[in-house]
């Protein structure tokens, strides 16, 4: 911490970035720093398989897709997730834009807002999230999703999502059931929204000039 520290004062980073950036080694490393990627490079093939099951025990026992599958079928899942950290209020999605992975929720909470910002629900440890691109054709994002705390994410990209998920009939259709869902219910939160907006802007522009015409 204090090698990093100075490193931050070296480079003149802002406060306020200088905090995040510590709140996320504290998070990560919960006070016990080493160098993970020279400690795994050592070990064979099936004992780093065993400790990506290890790490990965709390997220399987979670989310109900992966009770589903045979532990070898979530082993080759969990060797290529990829985890990910977020501060709060980091954005983790963003509506309107091409869909290149899916999230698995190891730990914290995520809200979901539409396109024009209404919030539609939280998520929390054990949900996914980012399907509904990937197994909707051409569809795109249709929803933000932000960080209200510190959130533990494991990323599965989208050409890992077509060799692993894909192959399991009854978890992909699973997977597009809940797309499906969620899909119809953005839409219709969505066009809620808008309608009481144009309500709101237009009942507040006739009130105003009602009362201009009275003066």
């Amino acid at each position: 911490m204090n090698e990093l520290e100075e490193y931050m004062i070296q480079k003149q980073l802002p406060i306020n970035l200088r905090k995040k950036i510590t709140t996320y080694y504290h998070f990560k490393y919960q006070g016990s720093y080493f160098k993970e990627d020279l400690i795994t490079f050592l070990l064979s093939d099936n004992l780093k398989k065993d400790i990506n099951m290890g790490i990965c025990r709390y997220l399987i026992s979670n989310v109900s897709i992966f009770k589903e599958l045979s532990k070898d079928q979530v082993s080759d899942i969990v060797q290529v997730l990829i985890s990910e950290i977020f501060l709060p209020n980091d954005a983790i999605i963003q509506a309107g834009t091409i869909g290149e992975a899916m999230y698995f929720l190891a730990s914290g909470t995520v809200a979901v807002y539409t396109h024009s910002g209404k919030e539609i629900c939280h998520l929390q440890d054990g949900a996914y999230f980012g399907e509904i691109s990937l197994v909707v054709k051409g569809q795109k994002r249709s929803a933000s999703i932000s960080a209200v705390e510190i959130c533990h994410i494991y990323r599965l990209k989208k050409s890992d999502f077509q060799k692993t998920l894909m192959k399991y009939r009854q978890i992909y259709q699973s997977i597009i059931n809940t797309a499906e869902l969620r899909l119809k219910e953005t839409s219709h939160v969505e066009e809620t929204y808008k309608k009481t907006l144009f309500e709101e802007t237009y009942t507040d522009s006739t009130v105003r000039e009602q009362l201009q015409s009275q003066h």
